[in-house]
């Protein structure tokens, strides 16, 4: 189980992520995502990092808010 710490600092950087969204933040979504990143969808679709910056860039998928809701921190 993760210490109490460092699952609070996850899900407020997710929290922060999810905002960044939401204000079309590319520049902190850039520094946050690796290289590598991939968005995987609910649906299961997979897009790579800078095709999902372009989407929240332009306007593509916007959103009123995004909020997180049951997902689990699970820190090694």
């Amino acid at each position: 189980m993760a210490d109490a710490a460092a699952t609070s600092n996850l899900r407020a950087l997710e929290q922060q992520v999810e905002d960044a969204c939401v204000r079309r933040d590319v520049a902190f979504l850039d520094g946050v995502f690796s290289d590598d990143f991939t968005m995987l969808h609910g649906d299961g679709r997979l897009t790579p990092k800078q095709v999902w910056l372009d989407i929240i860039r332009t306007g593509q998928e916007s959103w009123t808010s995004r909020e997180l809701a049951d997902h689990v921190v699970d820190a090694h």
